[in-house]
């Protein structure tokens, strides 16, 4: 953890980085707030989609995972499979889609509830949510391509999604255990701590 947080020289971090200190993410993050407004009045629904008051630790970690790993699974069928599993791809596929809302959800409700005082996380969050969303919005092309009959496409669109929902994973992986103040709250240095254990 320590040496991680230090060494800031491999191509990774230097990417961050300079997504931290571009103008994107502050853009980003001020249409992300924009679109939060109907929860900014209704503070107990976003604490009940963060998760911390009812499991002790945040939600999203952990819902996270359905959507990419039944997205990477299709894609698996898929170019395994070819057109015998057509079906099969279109059913995980879907179920990938629709495990996204309670992922968004969860994901956006601890972004309110951490970048309010952390710009660092307000800007990595708020560029994590935009390559998330067009991950996502690439794969709901691509089973919509499928639905047509559109195999190579949908294949390709597919794939894009997986290499997309890579890039976003890398990006919250920044937000957890990157240097800037998100390992700064009381909540993940508790984790660290455990872990260290």
């Amino acid at each position: 953890m320590e040496s991680y947080l230090k060494d800031r020289s491999s191509p990774v971090t230097r990417i961050m980085d300079a997504i931290n200190d571009s103008s994107i993410g502050p853009r980003l993050a001020d249409a992300l707030d924009h679109l939060a407004e109907p929860l900014q009045d209704k503070p107990e629904i976003v604490a009940l989609l963060e998760g911390t008051e009812l499991t002790g630790t945040p939600l999203h970690p952990g819902v996270v995972h359905f959507p990419i790993g039944m997205t990477f699974g299709a894609a698996l069928i898929d170019l395994l499979g070819a057109q015998r599993q057509t079906s099969a791809t279109q059913l995980l596929h879907g179920f990938a889609l629709l495990s996204t809302f309670p992922a968004v959800a969860t994901g956006h409700a601890l972004y309110m509830g951490e970048s309010d005082e952390q710009p660092r996380v307000r800007r990595l969050g708020a560029v994590h949510a935009a390559v998330a969303a067009v991950s996502t919005g690439t794969s709901a092309l691509s089973f919509l391509a499928r639905a047509v009959g559109l195999r190579k496409t949908a294949r390709v669109l597919l794939l894009g999604a997986c290499a997309g929902y890579v890039a976003a994973g890398m990006i919250g992986g920044e937000l957890v255990y990157g240097e800037g103040e998100y390992e700064e709250s009381e909540a993940w240095e508790a984790i660290f701590n455990a872990a260290e254990e």
